[in-house]
């Protein structure tokens, strides 16, 4: 991984990044996550909305809490969008189920590849 990510620089005497690599894994990453979001939403049981799709949430933000739950020891997106939100001032919280191999893609992901992704990013 280091000679894929890295290249020893004699002028700094240090290890720098390959700007262009990372770039492309960073793309390869997102795409990842997109299409991996797209086959929980597509088997989670209910039919696919994009306004639902795009509205999926990862992590918190201050308006939002993340769709993707621990249950227990399963994986369930919560969904909190429906068309009476706007009339009933409030959302409809309904957990998918989410297939073990996924699940698993997902954890792996976010545990083990989103830390090294921030740290090639700069976050």
């Amino acid at each position: 991984l280091r000679s894929e990510f890295f290249d020893w620089s004699p002028h700094t005497n240090s290890w720098e990044f390959k700007l262009l690599r990372w770039r492309v894994w960073l793309a390869d990453l997102a795409d990842f996550e997109k299409h991996l979001l797209l086959a929980i939403d597509m088997m989670g049981g209910a039919p696919a909305r994009g306004t639902e799709i795009t509205a999926v949430l990862v992590r918190n933000t201050p308006f939002r809490v993340r769709n993707m739950r621990g249950l227990g020891k399963f994986l369930a997106m919560v969904r909190e969008y429906s068309k009476t939100t706007n009339i009933m001032q409030s959302d409809k919280i309904i957990p998918h189920a989410v297939d073990a191999f996924s699940a698993d893609m997902f954890v792996q992901m976010h545990v083990l590849a989103r830390p090294v992704a921030q740290v090639g990013h700069g976050d």
